[in-house]
């Protein structure tokens, strides 16, 4: 009786233990993957478009002794042809692989990211959109602003968010150019495309 009893215990206690490390693991999962959909949307602790509000905000966090680093990236928005770095089925891809618009920005602007003139790095594609139209690891592009077309060598995709949602389509990758071609395409870009802010500023 003692022996059946024991076993039935142990039963339902490593049961209820795997069950429990079964819930836990769960947790972890949902945890992980919020905090890179937080990562993916807001790519820095606060992120605004409005300066005076942003101003106002440092004046806040000087006025309580709170450090804090400032990134600002002026933004623009492009159209690529990416036909030729595309993987999957045209039909089940997030938008026209050869009419799609993106945002631009310079390396300048960005640390740890130089840029040969010529190249092209994309950053920050969310990993539900590259289930639907994956990117090769390099590949020939266009970028198009409102008078001319410029051939790319695009030479790869980095994980890290640059910019918000709101400026990339809900996910879509920024795109990283030198600092010349940034300042050739923001002086000939297409207004029909761009957002009603140019600035990301992120804290």
């Amino acid at each position: 009786f003692r022996l059946k009893s024991n076993a039935l215990l142990l039963t339902i206690i490593t049961t209820v233990t795997a069950l429990a490390i079964g819930l836990l693991s769960l947790c972890y999962i949902s945890y992980y993957s919020a905090e890179k959909a937080a990562e993916q949307n807001v790519a820095a602790d606060f992120a605004m478009t409005n300066q005076k509000d942003a101003k106002r905000f440092e004046q806040l966090l000087d006025e309580n002794n709170i450090s804090y680093s400032i990134k600002e990236i002026y933004v623009i928005q492009a159209t690529f042809n990416l036909e030729q770095v595309v993987e999957g089925d045209p039909e089940n891809m997030a938008g026209d692989p050869g009419k799609l618009p993106l945002a631009v920005v310079s390396d300048a602007q960005i640390d740890g990211i130089d840029v040969h003139k010529g190249d092209v790095i994309f950053s920050g594609y969310t990993d539900l959109l590259q289930k639907f139209m994956a990117l090769k690891e390099t590949g020939a592009v266009k970028v198009k602003s409102r008078h001319e077309t410029i051939p790319l060598n695009y030479i790869g995709l980095r994980k890290e968010s640059l910019l918000s949602f709101n400026f990339t389509s809900g996910g879509l990758p920024v795109a990283v150019v030198d600092d010349a071609l940034f300042k050739r395409l923001s002086q000939d870009k297409d207004p029909k495309l761009q957002q009603k802010s140019s600035l990301f500023y992120g804290i």
